[in-house]
């Protein structure tokens, strides 16, 4: 966990570090694509041990259906 989230602030840090000259970004975009690659690591590690959880999954609605009445309240009219 704590590499984990060593990499996630690292994720942030990496992405501001923004230069016009070309050997730093190159040295950036080193950075950023292994932290990226351990973070990943890290995480379907985390998974598999069943110490994190996926995140949860929602299901889209196929169709709608308008309010006809006031029955839905359990008001009888």
């Amino acid at each position: 966990m704590f590499v984990r989230l060593i990499k996630e602030i690292s994720i942030g840090i990496h992405t501001l570090n923004l230069s016009y000259r070309k050997d730093l970004r190159e040295i950036f975009r080193e950075l950023s694509i292994v932290t990226q690659k351990y973070f990943d690591f890290c995480t379907e590690y985390l998974i598999e041990r069943g110490i994190i959880q996926k995140s949860p999954f929602v299901n889209l609605i196929k169709s709608v259906e308008f309010v006809k009445d006031a029955s839905y309240l359990g008001v009888l009219n």
